[in-house]
């Protein structure tokens, strides 16, 4: 702009230098065809075509630039209701400290212990009373005032089993081995394989 008088460096046009720039590399100015006639100034192709079409002058500004402050985010206009803090700068005089006292450990959840044998054998006996059967009476009791309804006549262990309520594999394999138990002492007779009657010495029991 220094070659022009009164030109303000402001107009220079930086879209026009760019453009002179691109085709000047493009075209390979003055290295593959070569400009006649002179150099076309001294100041280069870039700056003439700059010089050849200036903006027009900038209007004169009517205050000062200055630089707009942020809003900051502490202001009072976007406090909180229960935001306690100070508006402006405050000198601390002391603080305050507040010590939280320890919640104690809570006791661990505690595992289920595996039911016993015993546990075991109780749940699975049945809970069915048999016909005409007090709660108090035992399952011998039970069991021989079915029989005693018909002395003479066999019946099978499972039938027996039926009319006491007893279900369930566990339980009536147990009641099977306790109607052996009772053949062997006595009070039953054992006719055929699984087959029992109540053997003639046996008075009707009032205990287990």
């Amino acid at each position: 702009m220094e070659t022009r008088s009164g030109a303000d460096p402001d107009r220079a046009s930086f879209t026009i230098a760019l453009e002179a720039a691109r085709v000047t590399v493009i075209t390979a100015t003055d290295i593959v065809m070569p400009v006649t006639g002179g150099k076309g100034g001294s100041i280069g192709h870039i700056a003439t075509a700059v010089l050849a079409d200036l903006p027009p002058p900038r209007r004169a500004r009517f205050s000062a630039r200055i630089v707009k402050a942020s809003v900051s985010r502490y202001g009072t206009w976007n406090r909180r209701a229960d935001d306690n803090r100070p508006a402006t700068s405050t000198d601390i005089a002391s603080v305050e400290v507040a010590i939280q006292q320890p919640k104690p450990p809570a006791d661990p959840p505690k595992k289920p212990q595996p039911a016993s044998p015993v546990q075991r054998h109780r749940q699975s006996r049945p809970t069915d009373q048999a016909k005409g059967a007090t709660p108090t009476q035992s399952r011998w009791q039970k069991a021989q005032a079915i029989l005693q309804q018909t002395p003479e006549r066999p019946r099978r262990a499972q039938d027996i089993a039926a009319a006491l309520g007893i279900t369930g594999k566990q339980s009536l394999h147990s009641f099977y081995v306790q109607m052996s138990a009772w053949a062997r002492r006595g009070r039953l007779t054992k006719t055929a394989p699984g087959i029992y009657r109540i053997a003639h010495s046996t008075a009707l029991d009032t205990a287990p």
